[in-house]
């Protein structure tokens, strides 16, 4: 629920060091992203290209940027790193790196690569003309058709000897094509039309309500089986609903899908994510464990008629066809059979299937509204489209922080934009808007009815949906979990910055130790934020100053903490309890005068010594 608070922060930056010599005035190196094209889910490769007038380089380096990396990215090893390599023909060594530093490449935040090819030896020769590496690029399963630009950035090239070389490049693109559709999918033509009778779409989009709108959708689903007897007439039920929401996208619907393979000596099991739209086109990656021929797999197919037309595999980044796919819907679900290129066949069967992006109700207010009862909610909302604008107006792509004021403004106006949208799209409900922070994709609502829920869940802004929470203090470890005081003694003392502490009030005149000096030093005396005083300064988010009156122990003890883990530093003491403990809106508060004061006080970190429920 806590956003993440962006801003500047130290970090290495690794780059060519070159030293300042003259280059000849012809030579100059261009790096050139290439382009590359798929249909949604599937992974193709991108090359990368060295032009050279003039000196060869013996090191190069550049940085890739990807305005739209919900949609189009470079892809991951399973050890996390950048799916990249060298080609083979350049025997200099390079490095792959995801930027901004500490992206969480799940959550889309990784939209940057940077390349450095760097011949520390001195043995190898310049990098030649022509391709000098190529990634993986993961193509979402729910991407629009269309062109995704890939920026080059940072180019830069050094010669033997240290010469510097006049760099510069050229941007490329991912072109991802829209899927062939099927004979209709979802859609249901009259009988002794020109294609024919009632057409049906795939199973995998017909269980999106079973799985989606049930926590338990496997159950459910078996009732309504043995309510008819059979599977198939719910599965119908349920396909005919998903083909009116699959029919309202513009985009195809993502799913990860799972099952069982098998042939006649041996069998394992099948992972899938893939895109499908309404016309009955299906495309996306599917990974078969245990055969290391289908490790990773592109896959394109057409459904019509209940059954799969047209289906393929093909290597990812090539359009080298591994096998030939087939499969119907019947009473058991979908299965069916995979012949190879070599003539191996193999079974397959559909076990599983779920939206990649689902959302929970909260627990309390369903329970609540189930009984006629009003709920506050928090709500968080889908923020991806406001960071886009923000990384786009950044000074340095290394960071995931707002390191220009013009890329905060970017950020918070567009914050604004959403939570104004999602208010107007609820006028019509009983939903009744409470906050709306500044600077936080969230909102704080009172719902009165359980149709208000409902419409908030089904809303593409809303990511999800919280029960408020109520924290409580905690300190299980502190010093031996950081490092200290090792940090310390290699002069890491905080000199000039200042920490953020979110807790309970913080008592300035506290005592060392009876009858010593004040423990956060003697200029508190002339009060908070006088020379001397190692607190700077003070904010009460919540607003009641009753929670004086309990005593500020735990929060006074963790500012101790920060002040002896950096004895140099600040501390800004901001109160987010009242007598029951701290609530979300206070937090969320607190966070935002921290972020709008954090340049005045140079807050280079946030502490929240808190717990809640599951914590």
């Amino acid at each position: 629920m806590i956003q993440r608070v962006r801003r500047p922060f130290a970090v290495m930056r690794v780059g060519l060091l070159l030293v300042t010599l003259v280059a000849p005035s012809a030579a100059q190196v261009w790096i050139d992203a290439g382009e590359t094209s798929g249909y949604p889910g599937w992974i193709v490769e991108l090359p990368v290209a060295v032009r050279v007038t003039g000196t060869a380089p013996s090191s190069a380096g550049a940085t890739l940027f990807f305005s739209d990396p919900r949609s189009v990215k470079i892809a991951a090893r399973s050890d996390g790193k950048p799916d990249c390599r060298v080609t083979a023909n350049v025997g200099t060594p390079a490095a792959f790196v995801f930027w901004p530093v500490g992206c969480i490449y799940e959550e889309d935040e990784c939209d940057s690569l940077r390349i450095l090819a760097v011949d520390v030896s001195g043995t190898q020769p310049d990098l030649p003309a022509g391709e000098l590496f190529r990634c993986k690029v993961a193509i979402a399963a729910d991407a629009a058709a269309g062109s995704y630009p890939v920026e080059l950035r940072d180019a830069d090239a050094a010669a033997r000897g240290g010469i510097s070389l006049v760099a510069s490049g050229a941007n490329g693109a991912v072109e991802v094509l829209p899927p062939p559709a099927g004979g209709g999918g979802c859609a249901v033509v009259p009988g002794g039309s020109g294609n024919g009778g009632a057409r049906w779409p795939a199973f995998v989009v017909g269980a999106l309500l079973s799985l989606a709108f049930f926590r338990r959708g496997r159950e459910k689903l078996l009732r309504c089986c043995r309510l008819f007897g059979s599977c198939a007439p719910a599965w119908t039920m349920a396909m005919m609903l998903s083909c009116m929401v699959a029919r309202a996208f513009a985009q195809p619907l993502e799913f990860v899908a799972e099952g069982s393979w098998s042939t006649a000596e041996k069998q394992g099991r099948w992972h899938a994510v893939v895109g499908i739209d309404g016309n009955g086109a299906i495309s996306g990656r599917v990974s078969f464990a245990g055969l290391p021929s289908l490790a990773e797999a592109n896959l394109l197919a057409t459904w019509s008629r209940g059954v799969i037309q047209q289906g393929s595999l093909f290597r990812t980044g090539t359009i080298a066809r591994l096998g030939k796919l087939r499969g119907a819907f019947g009473a058991e679900g979908v299965r069916g059979e995979l012949t190879l290129v070599d003539g191996t066949a193999l079974s397959w069967k559909l076990e599983s299937i779920r939206a990649k992006r689902e959302k929970t109700p909260p627990p309390h207010a369903t329970a609540r509204l189930a009984r006629g009862l009003p709920a506050v909610v928090l709500v968080t909302l889908d923020d991806y489209a406001a960071v886009r604008q923000a990384r786009q107006r950044v000074r340095d792509l290394v960071r995931y922080e707002w390191d220009s004021e013009e890329a905060e403004a970017a950020y918070d106006t567009a914050v604004r934009r959403l939570q104004d949208a999602v208010v107007q799209r609820l006028t019509a409900s009983s939903a009744i808007v409470l906050s709306k922070p500044r600077g936080f994709p969230q909102l704080r609502l009172y719902l009165g009815d359980g149709t208000s829920l409902m419409n908030l869940l089904s809303l593409p802004e809303v990511t999800a949906v919280h029960d408020p929470q109520i924290y409580s203090p905690t300190l299980a470890e502190s010093l031996p979990l950081i490092g200290q005081p090792a940090a310390l003694g290699r002069g890491f003392d905080g000199t000039g910055a200042s920490v953020a502490i979110l807790d309970s009030w913080v008592d300035h005149l506290r005592l060392a130790y009876p009858g010593g000096p004040l423990a956060f030093g003697d200029g508190c005396a002339n009060g908070v934020g006088a020379p001397g005083c190692a607190i700077v300064a003070t904010f009460d988010a919540a607003r009641d100053r009753e929670g004086e009156e309990e005593g500020p122990e735990h929060g006074t003890n963790v500012a101790g903490i920060s002040s002896t883990v950096a004895p140099a530093s600040g501390i800004v003491a901001v109160d987010v309890f009242k007598q029951a403990g701290a609530y979300d809106p206070d937090i969320i508060s607190g966070l935002q005068w921290v972020r709008d004061n954090w340049r005045r006080y140079n807050i280079v970190a946030v502490n929240l010594s808190l717990g809640g429920a599951g914590s």
